[in-house]
């Protein structure tokens, strides 16, 4: 049904009367606003969509530009935020929650070793702190890779247009081994490569100073007379500029790397594979994209840290919605929805 503003003689969308209609639905013709042609992308009206079962995310590698995808996700965003909110506290409270736990391990841990006597209280005291933190590590990492994926899923659900279910957050536990895997392997070729120029600037640097590793004393001095803040200076900066095209080429497409794992139910190493596949001629769009997610936390901060969780969410949504849009056109597998 077609429906028109007599106030302005214009056409208003059938989904959203009071909102004008920017273009006709191909099928049923019934006129549509800006929000239900999914930004000028979609040709039928979301009922049309849905009987044809057209629900899935518009855009793809051939037609999305940065405007079109921040209002797609910023609709998103308006009609989710709140549970996405809900979702990104959840996640800052379970990893509170393993810090505290790992405390009162570690308190407990030490009442029941104390009791072995004096004499062993020095090796009593090192069990303690090895036993607690391992668990601690043990936990962070499950509960935290479980809930991240949970999230990307959650995000993922709310660009394909559903709702930001809360219990979607444990739903991808079964795929917390290939995180594992994942995160071991990138620490092996994108971390330690980095910590180790890095490391290797500072013994550039302690040497250019005339001191060494053991010169704890003299290096302090050295530094607080701002000398030793020179003598680094340069090795670092030359390790910067070193690792830019490495940190550009290989950190980019790590972006994607857990959303692929989630979207497309990657089996094994294949995430990380596809991730630099989906990348492929868009590092620059990924580096302008993350920084405009970095803006709008910034923002988040600025608003007395109130916002920060709802910024968190949007930017992750931008992210979310670059990785849809560069996947759709890829060749790639079609994705697997769990």
């Amino acid at each position: 049904m077609r429906m028109m503003d007599t106030a302005t003689g214009g056409a208003t969308c059938a989904l959203h009367p009071a909102v004008s209609a920017s273009a006709t639905c191909q099928r049923c013709g019934n006129f549509m606003c800006a929000e239900c042609a999914a930004q000028g992308v979609e040709t039928r009206c979301p009922a049309c969509r849905q009987l044809l079962g057209q629900t899935g995310f518009p855009f793809e590698r051939s037609n999305f530009d940065f405007g079109r995808l921040w209002g797609y996700a910023f609709e998103r965003w308006q009609r989710e935020w709140v549970m996405l909110s809900v979702a990104v506290l959840s996640m800052f409270a379970a990893s509170v929650a393993v810090s505290l736990a790992t405390t009162v391990v570690q308190g407990i841990l030490s009442a029941v070793f104390g009791a072995a006597g004096d004499a062993g209280s020095g090796m009593a005291a090192v069990a303690v702190i090895g036993m607690s933190q391992l668990l601690g590590i043990i936990l962070r990492v499950v509960i935290d890779g479980t809930l991240q994926l949970g999230f990307l899923r959650m995000l993922l659900d709310v660009l394909h247009g559903g709702q930001a279910d809360i219990g979607r957050l444990i739903s991808q536990f079964s795929k917390l081994p290939r995180y594992l895997l994942l995160a071991v392997v990138v620490g092996l070729i994108f971390v330690i490569p980095i910590v180790s120029v890095y490391g290797a600037a500072l013994v550039v640097g302690l040497k250019s100073a005339g001191l060494s590793f053991g010169d704890v004393e003299n290096f302090k001095n050295l530094f607080e007379s701002g000398e030793g803040v020179w003598a680094l200076f340069l090795p670092f900066v030359g390790a910067t500029v070193l690792l830019i095209p490495f940190m550009f080429y290989v950190g980019m497409p790590l972006y994607f790397m857990f959303f692929e794992l989630v979207h497309g139910d990657a089996p094994g190493l294949d995430a990380l594979s596809r991730s630099f596949k989906i990348a492929k001629g868009l590092r620059f769009p990924i580096f302008g994209y993350g920084f405009m997610g970095g803006l709008v936390m910034v923002v988040g901060v600025l608003a007395c840290l109130i916002g920060l969780l709802p910024a968190m969410a949007l930017a992750q949504l931008l992210m979310g919605s670059l990785y849809l849009a560069a996947r759709n056109g890829s060749g790639l597998p079609e994705p697997v929805k769990t």
